[in-house]
């Protein structure tokens, strides 16, 4: 059975491996990892079977405002609702802290990451040209509103 869990010291070697299987060209460093841990401001989780990380999600959050900064699954367990199950951890969290706005990026070649993102209610406000290197590509802004009323209902 998958797990979704917070990120512990003892995920972080295979968050860096499949970080750099994933984004091999921009891929994090294991300390920046290291570093989210200690930060308050941040919430990361992990997929976890059987001992290995299947995937793993972040966001920064400051008063009532989050940003995802990473979502990965690893290449042989996509398509099996994992990054779904990421995405529920991220905003689930986003609701105990009463956050109403949440932002992200995504390469604008990246269909399946932009249907899951507009599945959760996110919807595109702004272009970031040739924001990404390699490849040069463009990023496209979304963003997720939550009224005071959604969070409200979600709690209950």
């Amino acid at each position: 059975m998958i797990r979704i869990e917070p990120m512990t010291a003892e995920h972080i070697e295979q968050i860096h491996q499949l970080e750099k299987l994933c984004f091999p060209e921009d891929a994090w460093v294991m300390s920046a990892f290291k570093m989210e841990l200690e930060n308050s401001f941040s919430t990361y989780i992990v997929a976890w079977k059987n001992g290995v990380v299947l995937g793993y999600a972040g966001m920064h959050h400051m008063l009532d405002e989050a940003e995802i900064v990473n979502i990965a699954v690893s290449p042989g367990f996509r398509g099996q609702k994992i990054g779904n199950r990421l995405m529920q951890g991220l905003m689930a969290r986003a609701l105990e802290l009463d956050i109403t706005a949440i932002t992200l990026e995504v390469r604008a070649s990246n269909s399946p990451a932009i249907n899951l993102y507009q599945n959760y209610g996110f919807i595109p406000i702004s272009i970031r040209t040739n924001y990404y290197k390699k490849p040069l590509e463009d990023a496209i802004v979304m963003q997720k509103i939550n009224s005071a009323t959604e969070a409200d209902h979600e709690k209950t």
